[in-house]
């Protein structure tokens, strides 16, 4: 990968919490970006609280700041990428200062949610209002190109070898037991995910399945309520657990099953294929893209874990293995480097306004009093921006 001059990026975002794949890529993306020279800070409207991530800033954005493009260009970004909503529709307000790319991981249909309508109007018209508008979109998968209607996206896959690399000290177990089969499922399982995760057909899955020949284990996040109705089902439930218990449940199972309805990656299925776990999947959304191991309907899946054994699903997990071994974080890195690089242009973007306001009143003075009221504007927000990153 070349060498290029350091630059300063803001990563904005709804959610950065454990738990979410979002976070994971961006967490993920802002280390391997760090070690190449760039200065990286995240911006969240939900974090865990953390003013940093293992040493790279951590924003709480209490709502969605009036003033975020004040406080990004008094701060020097040069860069700003968006995750998710709100902040998609913010970019173009970024654009005369700072090189913007959305980066598209997708939303569900929102017909899946209790506020669908809301959602609804946060995606229609994202073609002219965000993706014409900004430098460059960047895609998780071809499907999610689809899905977006934007041929001009850019396809970055993300890497599946993040947990295993922060989790070297859980050593692979080289023998499981013949039965029962453990079956792992992990996702998020919260009152608005249950359903398109598809939560009711993994509790169908554990009445489907023999007690004594299958243990069904759901690691994720998801409230108390959500909990008790998996563990009600017959599954042993463990919520919101940190890396290395997670990575554990990987060594430790046989297979992975995904019943979600809407995918635009998937990272469970990846992450379970670099510990050579079979994984298990409907064959919906990105699904096909990141494991071999894909099934059109429910009863599919379902029968072939029940004509299934300890030594098939090894090997079905060595084939998952081979499937994902091109998904590494150092290829989706440097994909996202050769993005900014070519969104470069020939006038650097400095994400500095104070220097030259003298210079640029002066040539307001041509323009009359309209122009004059727009040049206090301007001061004013970016003295609102300074004030910003004094207080934090």
């Amino acid at each position: 990968m070349s060498q290029q001059n350091p630059r300063k990026i803001a990563i904005l975002t709804q959610v950065f919490r454990l738990g979410y794949g979002v976070g994971v890529v961006i967490a993920t993306q802002a280390q391997h970006l760090r070690a190449l020279g760039y200065e990286v800070h995240i911006f969240a409207l939900h974090t865990d609280g953390a003013r940093d991530w293992e040493g790279i800033p951590v924003w709480q954005l209490w709502r969605t700041p009036t003033a975020l493009r004040a406080i990004l260009r008094a701060g020097g970004f040069n860069v700003v990428i968006a995750h998710t909503p709100p902040f998609f529709r913010l970019l173009p307000q970024f654009h005369d200062f700072a090189h913007t790319i959305a980066y598209e991981h997708g939303s569900p249909p929102p017909e899946f949610f209790v506020d669908a309508q809301l959602r609804a109007q946060e995606l229609a018209n994202m073609d002219s209002d965000v993706y014409a508008r900004v430098d460059r979109v960047v895609a998780i998968s071809e499907f999610m190109r689809r899905y977006i209607n934007w041929p001009d996206s850019v396809v970055i896959y993300n890497g599946a070898d993040h947990l295993r690399a922060r989790t070297a000290q859980v050593q692979a177990t080289p023998n499981l037991p013949e039965q029962p089969l453990r079956i792992l499922c992990v996702a998020r399982f919260g009152e608005h995910e249950f359903l398109y995760k598809g939560m009711d057909l993994l509790q169908q899955l554990r009445g489907d399945l023999p007690a004594e020949s299958f243990e069904i284990r759901v690691v994720g996040r998801g409230g108390p309520e959500q909990v008790k109705t998996l563990q009600q089902s017959g599954m042993v439930v463990l919520p919101n657990v940190p890396d290395d218990v997670l990575a554990q449940e990987y060594r430790d199972c046989h297979a992975l099953v995904s019943f979600s309805r809407w995918e635009g990656f998937n990272l469970p299925l990846v992450e379970a294929g670099i510990w050579a776990k079979a994984a298990l999947a409907l064959d919906i959304g990105a699904h096909a893209e990141v494991t071999p191991l894909c099934f059109a309907k429910y009863e599919d899946l379902r029968d072939f874990l029940l004509q299934s054994t300890a030594q098939s699903l090894a090997e079905a997990g060595q084939k998952t293995a081979d499937f994902v071994a091109r998904f590494t974080w150092a290829q989706n890195v440097e994909a996202l480097v050769d993005v900014l690089n070519s969104v470069e242009r020939s006038v650097a973007k400095t994400g500095f306004l104070g220097g030259n306001l003298l210079a640029r009143g002066a040539l307001q003075l041509h323009f009359g009093a309209f122009e004059l009221l727009e040049l206090a504007r301007r001061i004013r927000l970016w003295w609102r921006g300074r004030r910003w990153w004094r207080r934090n």
